[in-house]
């Protein structure tokens, strides 16, 4: 018989970060899936992120415990990891004890941790767009200066000599990001590879642990060209290269609740919209924007028949018939926010 191969290497990746940077999570977890995909390291070795908001992964949350406590027991420590991805843009997190030592947040805490064992590979990102605060969001502006203090301290530079302790991977938007982080884990598991003395990786086998949780590899079923149909959302993972649109797009929708998206014929507004910003919103891109309603319609010869089929396919029923409906908004456009404020209250 011949001899059985080992399995590939499986490298845990920790994801750590405050909540306001969920696209970068997202982007995390697509980014591990492409290096699977790519020639090289296809079936050849394997991921297993280890993250609090992966689906699938959550951490139950023992009352006799504090939160950090219930995910060390849930989840394995970053130190226990491999690769310890490390993400802050305008929030530090709450501040906490934990087993004697005040931490600024859990993300401080699992980086410090992660820190602590020479054979895990920390990398820590930080977003420098500037976040826009409204005047009165008095703990938005609070703990952006925490951050902005967490980067200035003895952790990063040396106080008495002014160098630098350690190094920081900036990027301006999400999409920046991904591109980064592409570039950043290729070199990272090449390193992991080479200090593991791995066999070579056109004679590793892709047989796996059956029990191992890890990033599948999926294949895309059918064209991945709608052909003169606009990509929709169910089209975001074949949808590539307008990333820097769709970051100015949730910027736009962040600064103004009105946003026009205007272009020629065919130049890719829908698409934009469809695969774009609107998978972004789903990953709560705008905090809370995970649970908006979207209507969806085309306007046509008759824009307020649309727009009230629209709102009942994402809304229960109106409370009216449609031509009473036409008939009201038309003498009095404010009664349409009046009754999605009403089909909010009964969602």
């Amino acid at each position: 018989m011949p001899e059985k191969l080992p399995p590939p290497p499986l490298f845990r990746v920790f994801v750590s970060s405050p909540g306001d940077v969920p696209e970068e999570r997202q982007a995390v977890l697509e980014v591990l899936e492409w290096l699977l995909n790519r020639p090289v390291f296809r079936e050849k070795l394997s991921f297993r992120p280890v993250a609090w908001d992966k689906p699938g992964a959550g951490v139950p949350m023992d009352a006799r415990m504090t939160p950090q406590e219930a995910i060390d027991a849930g989840l394995p420590k970053p130190s226990e990891c491999d690769i310890v991805v490390v993400i802050l843009w305008s929030r530090m997190g709450t501040p906490f004890s934990y087993k004697g030592v005040d931490y600024l947040s859990g993300t401080h805490y699992e980086l410090l941790n992660a820190l602590n064992n020479p054979q895990t590979y920390p990398l820590i990102y930080r977003r420098t767009e500037k976040k826009l605060f409204d005047s009165d969001d008095d703990e938005g502006i609070a703990q952006d200066k925490k951050v902005k203090s967490f980067f200035k301290s003895d952790l990063f530079y040396d106080s008495a000599t002014g160098q630098i302790r350690r190094g920081v991977n900036k990027y301006k938007s999400p999409a920046d990001f991904k591109k980064q982080f592409e570039t950043d884990l290729e070199s990272t598991v090449l390193k992991l590879l080479e200090r593991q003395a791995a066999q070579p990786l056109s004679i590793l086998s892709p047989n796996l642990a059956p029990e191992t949780q890890i990033i599948a590899t999926k294949k895309w079923e059918g064209s991945p060209f709608p052909g003169l149909r606009s990509f929709k959302r169910t089209d975001a993972p074949i949808f590539f290269g307008r990333e820097a649109e769709t970051d100015a797009l949730v910027r736009k929708v962040v600064e103004s609740r009105f946003v026009a998206v205007v272009g020629a014929s065919g130049s890719g507004k829908s698409s934009l919209v469809g695969a774009g910003l609107l998978p972004r919103l789903e990953t709560n891109a705008i905090p809370g924007s995970k649970d908006w309603r979207v209507v969806q319609f085309t306007p046509g010869k008759e824009p307020f028949d649309a727009l009230f089929d629209g709102i009942n396919k994402s809304f229960a029923p109106l409370p009216k018939d449609k031509q009473a409906f036409v008939e009201e908004i038309t003498r009095n456009p404010a009664t349409l926010g009046k009754l999605l404020n009403t089909a909010l209250e009964s969602a």
